[in-house]
């Protein structure tokens, strides 16, 4: 048989081929089809005297769990999407039909391109702080949703621990049924109602922080920190650790990295004391002449080397610390020493930017402030100081600068102080 006929040959059986296949997945779509179908009739069976939604809900409720999986099934069918009527009634006057999220429905940042359509349509967007009416608006949308979909775990519905393997408290079944549910009950859209200038992308970065119900920083207990260190010594991976402690993976990381040298494994050690500071900057010398570095070329330091003699210090801690303190003390070497910040020290601080009466925060003088307090601290570290304070505010965006100098002045500063503290910078503009 020549070399054509053979090859004509060939291509024919391998059509055929693929003609079978083609008939064989197309009887099972049909059959998978019919199945979905008949479930879809038994769901429609059911039957409301009133349709509102708590009707609709109850009845939801009171089906099987296979009827309800089942209607979880349909609903990820393209053929029945828009034909869940279940799901509809629930859902309805409850979902935003505002035209910015009608237009861009993913949760992704938008781009360049998507904020100059919606500016080409008309559509305002509004990004920066949400407000507390806006919160309560989200806050009274979640509760509706777990109201109207209740399960174990309402956590589950934001997404949080998806990459978790299996545990005893949670399988992977429970997170897919929970974002199944999320996806069905279109759960971005319900908490985006009443918030049409919003982007998804924004509703959802704080309902991640408003409803995962994970712990932050400051609420774990001193047990809760030390479990986190024992779990990473023994070599389990951070997101394991942190749905165990249920927080934040980075909250997790953060703890970690202030309290282990990732380079040594050595335990760190948190407050630096003279005779520290004093080997710290022996340290330093030593790795800028073992490694040629001129006198005044900080920026070459090798700060893993440094963390590495150091033992207890991580990079971090060091390079930080040398940009706060130990680079002043390195240049002023006649200088006696920086004593700690204390609380009589902030409310200097307070009372000062408050006569000051600065209109900005960028209007303050800080090479003035730095004259005032030079007994105590050097110039980056009051400045760290003050965003320290103004960060215990946590409406500090929503407010002026004078705004929150007179928060802080309210908290801090008792009427047994201002004598002390006019005294003080009294004796400051004499000098």
């Amino acid at each position: 048989m020549s070399s054509k006929k053979h090859k004509k040959l060939k291509n024919e059986t391998e059509n055929r081929t693929k003609v079978k296949k083609k008939d064989k997945h197309r009887d099972k779509v049909k059959d998978k089809t019919s199945k979905d179908k008949k479930n879809k009739i038994n769901l429609k069976t059911i039957t409301t005297t009133d349709k509102t939604v708590d009707n609709v809900i109850s009845d939801v409720e009171s089906l099987p769990s296979d009827v309800i999986d089942d209607l979880v099934d349909i609903s990820d069918n393209e053929d029945y999407k828009t034909d869940n009527w279940i799901t509809d009634e629930i859902n309805n006057n409850k979902l935003s039909d505002a035209p910015l999220h009608q237009l861009f429905p993913r949760l992704r940042y938008l781009a360049k391109d998507d904020i100059e359509t919606a500016k080409r349509k008309g559509i305002e967007i509004k990004t920066g702080i949400f407000s507390k009416q806006e919160k309560s608006i989200m806050t009274a949308n979640w509760n509706q949703f777990i109201k109207d979909f209740p399960v174990d775990n309402p956590y589950l519905f934001i997404g949080v621990f998806r990459y978790v393997k299996e545990s005893q408290d949670m399988d992977s079944n429970e997170r897919q049924r929970a974002q199944q549910i999320a996806k069905v009950g279109q759960l971005w859209l319900r908490l985006a109602k009443g918030l049409p200038n919003r982007p998804l992308c924004l509703i959802y970065r704080r309902a991640l922080r408003m409803f995962s119900g994970l712990k932050k920083s400051k609420n774990l207990t001193d047990e809760d920190r030390q479990h986190i260190l024992d779990m990473h010594s023994n070599g389990m991976k951070i997101s394991d650790i942190a749905y165990r402690i249920f927080c934040e993976p980075k909250t997790v990381t953060e703890i970690i990295r202030n309290n282990v040298n990732t380079t040594t494994g050595d335990k760190l050690v948190k407050r630096w004391n003279d005779s520290e500071n004093k080997r710290f900057i022996k340290t330093i010398k030593e790795v800028m002449k073992e490694d040629n570095i001129n006198e005044y070329n900080y920026n070459d330091i090798p700060w893993g080397k440094v963390a590495h003699k150091m033992k207890n210090r991580s990079i971090t801690q060091c390079r930080n610390h040398f940009k706060s303190r130990i680079i002043y003390l390195m240049l002023n070497p006649d200088f006696d020493g920086i004593k700690n910040w204390s609380l009589l020290e902030t409310k200097r601080l307070i009372y000062g930017l408050y006569k000051e009466n600065y209109e900005n925060e960028c209007d303050i003088d800080w090479d003035y402030f730095k004259e005032k307090f030079s007994h105590v601290s050097i110039f980056g570290e009051i400045c760290r100081n003050w965003r320290t304070l103004k960060y215990t505010n946590r409406e500090y965006q929503l407010m002026t600068h004078k705004q929150n100098v007179e928060y802080l002045y309210n908290k801090y500063i008792a009427n047994n102080d201002i004598e002390e503290l006019e005294q003080f910078w009294k004796d400051n503009v004499d000098d």
